[in-house]
């Protein structure tokens, strides 16, 4: 009776589809437009993955300028370099599926549960991945600054407590130091 349904109901929107051209153009277009969808994904997914992998060393240097361009800012400073080092990288915390399973013994003794938990996957690129429901920042494990006003003891504090502020770790993590004769543009 389902297939009797649903062949009555293609039949009905192929008849309508000869009936009104527009109609017909629009559902071809949209075909085409999935079609595209699907394949280009697919043709451009290794791509994508080479540029993920370098995305989180670009936003660390790309941090790590902007840090130097604030902190040069600072009343005193003049030039600064600044290094950033990481203990970690960025942490991707996947969506898990928990099944559980529960059996007992026929006279109602025992009673035995399992829990498995298994990550929620999509399928995407031509392959299935992990459905990420939240990135962790990389912890930092410390920071340098080298600049030249760096001897003025307020402005090596300035700078140091800048750094705790912006990327949130605390003082023993910082050392500030003079920038030297080879540090210096000519």
């Amino acid at each position: 009776m389902e297939d009797n349904r649903a062949k009555k109901l293609l039949d009905s929107f192929v008849d309508r589809l000869k009936a009104d051209k527009r109609l017909e153009i629009a559902v071809y277009c949209g075909l085409g437009a999935l079609c595209l969808l699907l394949c280009l994904p697919a043709y451009g997914g290794k791509k994508q993955k080479e540029e993920a992998k370098d995305t989180e060393t670009v936003q660390q240097d790309d941090l790590e300028q902007r840090l130097m361009d604030t902190l040069s800012c600072v009343r005193g400073a003049g030039k600064v370099k600044v290094m950033i080092t990481y203990e970690t990288g960025k942490e991707k915390i996947p969506a898990m599926n928990t099944d559980i399973t529960q059996s007992s013994t026929y006279n109602g003794e025992g009673e035995n549960r399992t829990e498995s938990l298994s990550p929620v996957t999509v399928y995407q690129n031509g392959e299935n991945e992990a459905v990420v429901l939240m990135e962790r920042q990389p912890t930092v494990r410390g920071v340098i600054v080298v600049a030249q006003g760096a001897a003025d003891i307020s402005v090596r504090m300035k700078l140091q407590s800048a750094v705790q502020a912006v990327l949130g770790v605390e003082a023993s993590r910082v050392e500030v130091l003079e920038m030297g004769i080879n540090g210096t543009e000519e």
